[in-house]
């Protein structure tokens, strides 16, 4: 069975898909190449971790007022999304997440969601800060 590393490599070579990886961070293109967000990949036991920033500690904790804010953002989100999880990780930056078993991940689902993650915390980002900044 390959890797996961190695299904990306051979997913990075479909000419639709511009994707670069560089170790466990892959650089996903968006919207015709304008934009882009990248993604770290892992596995903890039985399940692949899909993870993306879309604020950096620096600004969710810039004041109390602040971090609320993009708190309660972050939860009315989560209630609308089915794929991507909000939240903030231990260094108190937002991040965007996709948790899937390994065992039964096919080449469809891998892309559905590297393609959603990425695109999900770069929208997030953008209504949020204005910019690319991840």
């Amino acid at each position: 069975m390959k890797t996961l590393l190695e299904r990306i490599d051979e997913l990075s070579n479909e000419p639709d898909l511009r994707w670069e990886r560089a170790g466990q961070t892959l650089r996903v293109a968006l919207y015709e190449g304008a934009r882009h967000h990248c993604v770290l990949l892992s596995r903890d036991k039985e399940r692949y971790i899909f993870r993306a920033l879309v604020l950096l500690s620096s600004e969710v904790t810039r004041n109390k007022q602040q971090r609320r804010r993009i708190a309660r953002r972050a939860w009315r989100r989560n209630a609308s999304k089915a794929l991507v999880t909000f939240g903030f990780d231990k260094d108190d930056s937002l991040v965007g997440q996709i948790e899937v078993p390994a065992a039964t991940l096919d080449h469809d689902e891998l892309v559905l969601y590297i393609e959603t993650l990425a695109r999900e915390c770069d929208r997030f980002e953008y209504v949020l800060t204005g910019q690319d900044v991840a």
